[in-house]
This record gives structure tokens, sequence and C-alpha cells, in this order.
């Protein structure tokens, strides 16, 4: 029965192909199992790896690199790194200098970098993160013009009240010797 169908078919595909038509037999599809996919895959990240350097070249490299910086080119790199050394030490006795927590310092450094720019300064960018959130600080900062908050404990210690109460009086009575 197939080779009657294929027979069949052979001329309607001859005479499609003098028409200028040509037919399209769908291509069986192959399935591939888990293992032929991570083989497949594995070959090309061979292919990969084979075409990009191995770590002792690039140590190479690097090393090469390096042996052709001038002596100007490598002192000017130690005189960046020696400046951005001593503008972060400026920045932490800045932030030391406005009260600021030293567990929360970078916090406050990292903030402050964001604000620094034009005519801003460092100081000037701790001071304004400090006052904005207080709780980097370790006393609290009042703005000019008002007064520090008074905490109260609920304890007098100025000598307050001389008023004795009458449970004081007898219990004073009972024990002359005591003083409160």
């Amino acid at each position: 029965m197939n080779e009657e169908n294929t027979n069949a078919s052979a001329p309607e595909n001859a005479a499609a192909q003098e028409n200028g038509q040509t037919s399209v037999q769908p291509a069986a599809e192959k399935n591939f199992t888990q293992k032929e996919l991570d083989d497949i895959v594995k070959q090309r990240l061979d292919r990969e790896r084979k075409s990009l350097p191995s770590k002792e070249e690039l140590k190479a490299f690097r090393e090469w690199q390096d042996k052709q910086k001038t002596a100007e080119e490598l002192s000017a790199e130690k005189i960046a790194a020696a400046n951005s050394r001593a503008e972060i030490a400026e920045a932490r006795c800045a932030a030391f200098a406005k009260g600021v927590k030293p567990d929360a310092v970078d916090d406050v450094i990292a903030l402050a970098r964001a604000r620094v720019g034009g005519d801003v300064s460092i100081e000037d960018a701790i001071a304004q993160v400090a006052e904005k959130y207080p709780s980097f600080c370790n006393a609290v900062t009042v703005p000019a013009g008002e007064e520090k908050p008074k905490i109260t404990t609920g304890v007098s210690f100025n000598g307050g009240d001389k008023a004795v109460s009458g449970v004081e009086a007898a219990f004073l009575k009972r024990n002359p010797g005591l003083k409160i």
C-alpha cells in the first residue's frame, strides 16, 4: 500500500515541478534525549573555552602590560591611589568631627558622596546627612535658633520639692538617724 502511494505521488511531483510548483514534504523531526542535549551543549562550551585564554595566559598578559607601563604612568597610578586613601581618611575624620557613630561612618560617607559636587564639599555633605539622619549621630544636633530638647527621667536631682508627705514624716519620726 505504501508503494502505491509513493508511486502515485511521483507523477504528481513531476507534474508539479514542471509547472514551477514545488511540494513541501514535512521533514521528520528528530527528538533528542536529555543526554544528547547535554552532550551538544558540552561540545559547544568546550569549543568556546578553547578560544578563550587560560588563567596562566591572562596572568602573563597582565604582567606584560605592567612591564610596558612607563615610570610616569606607574607614579600616576600610585599618586591616584594615595589621593583616594587621603580623601577617604578626610571624610572619616569629618564624619567623626560631626559626631557620627563609629558603626555608621561608612554609611554616612556613602550618602554624603552622592551629594558632593559643585559648591558642596565632603564636609558640607556630611553635615547635611547628619542633619537629615540624626540617628547616625551620637549627640542630637539642633538646628540654629532652636532649643535642645530636654530629656527627663521623672526624678528630680536639683533638690526640687522639700515638702514631706505624712508617710515620710511618720517614717522619719520613727527613724531619726536617717536622711532622705
